[in-house]
């Protein structure tokens, strides 16, 4: 079965192609499609907040897509998610 793209207005250019990245994202986090994200201290990424502290605070990413993770995972503290 093949994936059906929806368009959902995230991606305002029609520059392509769109430069996407596999990252860390700290765990204990429920995140949507199109959440900013900022990277800690420790470099991984989580939802970027004006109040934090730890360097997320800054935006450094959007969101785009959920992987699944195929491989056995480097620690049980985090996900590597699509952005």
């Amino acid at each position: 079965m093949s994936e059906v793209y929806t368009p959902d207005n995230l991606i305002a250019d029609n520059s392509f192609p769109l430069t996407t990245e596999v990252v860390t994202i700290k765990a204990d986090q429920i995140l949507k499609r199109g959440a900013v994200l900022g990277k800690d201290s420790d470099g991984k990424y989580l939802l970027s907040l004006s109040t934090a502290s730890d360097g997320s605070e800054v935006p450094k990413r959007i969101l785009l897509k959920i992987l699944i993770q195929q491989e056995p995972m480097e620690s049980s503290s985090f996900l590597r998610w699509g952005i």
